[in-house]
């Protein structure tokens, strides 16, 4: 099995809260294959020359496509992070942007060069197990790959993991840009998404702008191909996470939150500090919330573990920043004077290698886990939080994530943009009777058990093959 993915370095030796790499690294250790990045850095860069077939690691071969630095910066940073990320998540302020001129069309050529560079590698790779092309980095590489050798045979299978905008706002997008993203993912034998809400959109999308094709509930017909569109949730290896859960660097990590929490009701977060995650909200709504009940200061303890990302881009250093300024308030509104602080915050503090075990410590440890992303494709912390929690935490959920759709009867659904409603959740977690907590913990737990890496694949490659 081979997966083609852009714009990470090597798997790091610590995996953060949620992303694509704690999705894919039980999958790839299961099934075998051959796990491409492009280079990341001049360490990147160096790697991919000294060893051009790759290297094994965990049974598998992780190889690194070298990719000029002005190049990379364009695919990922520019059109992959600045333009293709917001659109999928909703995050433009559209009286300021988009704004597409010379520098995006400088860029699109960069994105789609590199997108030709993974296609001439799979074309150069040996073996012939299927192909599974990674999320929006490498949207153009199937139609590479069929242009490069039309009688390629291979299955060739697209997943998409973050959101799928609706039709309005993939307008934004010029329209050649718009018709060359869409054939190209069709030019896959399947595509597949994390929700039927994400691949709906996408099915409207191909409808609205791609005249003369044939759309229905779940195919996509174009250029003589029937192309089958579906939603398969990633899952989680419930035993792996739980035997993380329960290793000595997650034990020391429970031991010292539980300190902080000090007997208190525990309220946490877990996740990178991307706009799309809503952190800032996340801790006006506990703010609302010690408005609203003044006595719950002293009995809550807000943990928020979030690792820094993204952190060249303006805007996000300016979001944490925003997000620590908000945890300071709140301590100083309700803590001080011989009280203990209602809110701790704890960043990575190197964001290159953010700590798994300090997130799992902080799931493990939690009365209630606080989801509350704008929209986001999955959100596996939502899923992690039910498998490792010991108290039976009830997790407030944004019904934007693509997980609400497994979670909804177990979790506690929340409008992401309202913050009294998130404060009234947040409320109602600390206040819910134990019963209560323990039934819907074990519809989470059933939900979360019900899905396996291994059906993930195999779903994709029964929707594409038949088989």
């Amino acid at each position: 099995m081979t997966y083609w993915r852009a714009g990470r370095r090597l798997l790091p030796r610590s995996v953060g809260p949620g992303g694509l790499v704690p999705v894919m690294t039980p999958v790839m250790r299961r099934f075998g294959g051959r796990w491409m990045f492009s280079s990341f850095s001049p360490e990147d860069r160096e790697v991919a020359r000294s060893s051009p077939g790759g290297r094994e690691r965990d049974g598998f071969v992780l190889q690194v496509l070298d990719v000029p630095e002005a190049m990379h910066r364009g695919h990922y940073e520019v059109v992959s992070v600045e333009y293709l990320g917001r659109l999928f998540h909703y995050l433009f302020e559209l009286a300021r942007a988009p704004v597409f001129d010379r520098r995006f069309a400088a860029a699109w050529r960069d994105y789609a060069r590199v997108n030709a560079l993974y296609a001439e590698a799979i074309l150069r790779a040996p073996g012939e197990d299927p192909v599974f092309v990674e999320d929006h980095h490498l949207m153009l590489v199937a139609r590479d790959v069929r242009r490069l050798r039309p009688s390629f045979a291979r299955p060739l299978l697209y997943f998409h993991h973050v959101p799928w905008c609706a039709p309005d706002y993939f307008a934004l997008l010029p329209r050649p840009v718009r018709t060359e993203i869409l054939s190209g993912i069709l030019a896959h034998d399947g595509v597949a998404f994390h929700s039927r809400r994400w691949a709906r959109a996408f099915l409207d999308c191909c409808d609205r702008f791609l005249p003369g094709a044939g759309v229905a509930e779940d195919t996509v017909e174009w250029e003589g191909r029937r192309v089958p569109v579906i939603a398969a949730p990633a899952a989680v290896d419930t035993t792996a996470l739980a035997g993380s859960a329960r290793s000595p660097q997650a034990d020391r990590w429970a031991a010292r939150l539980n300190r902080r929490a000090a007997g208190r009701h525990a309220l946490v977060r877990v996740d990178r500090v991307d706009l799309w995650k809503n952190a800032l909200r996340g801790f006006q709504a506990f703010e609302l919330l010690l408005e609203q009940r003044r006595e719950l200061a002293a009995d809550v303890c807000f943990l928020a573990v979030l690792t820094p990302t993204r952190t060249w881009v303006p805007e996000y250093r300016r979001y944490q920043q925003a997000c620590e300024r908000a945890a300071e308030r709140i301590n100083e509104r309700f803590g001080g004077r011989g009280r203990r602080a209602p809110v701790s915050l704890l960043l990575a503090s190197d964001p290159r290698l953010p700590d798994h075990h300090r997130a799992l410590g902080a799931l493990r440890i939690a009365d209630a886990v606080l989801v509350n992303p704008l929209f986001d494709g999955l959100n596996l912390v939502a899923k992690e939080a039910a498998v490792v929690s010991e108290r039976d935490a009830v997790v407030v959920l944004s019904e934007n994530a693509g997980a609400y759709e497994d979670l909804a009867d177990g979790a506690l659904g929340i409008n992401p943009f309202d913050v009294e409603q998130t404060a009234d959740a947040l409320g109602r977690a600390v206040d819910m009777p134990a019963r209560e907590r323990r039934s819907r913990a074990a519809t989470l737990k059933r939900a979360v058990r019900a899905r396996t890496p291994e059906r993930w694949v195999r779903d994709q490659l029964r929707a594409a093959t038949g088989r």
